[in-house]
C-alpha cells in the first residue's frame, strides 16, 4: 500500500500497528515494541491533521500520550 495514493488507508494502517505494537507491549514487556509504535502513530498523525479529521487525530493523539505512561 503506498501513502501518495491512498493517503487515508496508510495513515489508519500505521494507526492501528501502533495500537497493536502497544499492547504487545503490555502483555510482553518488549521495549522495541513501545518504540515502534510511537514510532508508527507519530506517522499516522502526520496524515490525520486536528483541522480536517480532529476525530481521528485526537483518538491518534491520546493513544500517543498513553504510549509513554506505560
Amino acid at each position: 500500500m503506498s501513502r501518495r495514493k491512498q493517503h487515508a488507508d496508510w495513515g489508519l494502517i500505521k494507526y492501528r500497528l501502533g495500537c497493536v505494537l502497544y499492547k504487545i507491549d503490555m502483555a510482553v514487556g518488549d521495549d522495541n515494541s513501545l518504540r515502534e509504535a510511537i514510532r508508527v502513530c507519530q506517522s499516522a498523525r502526520q496524515v490525520f491533521n486536528c483541522y480536517t479529521h480532529p476525530i481521528r487525530w485526537s483518538e491518534i493523539s491520546d493513544t500517543l500520550a498513553q504510549i509513554p505512561q506505560v
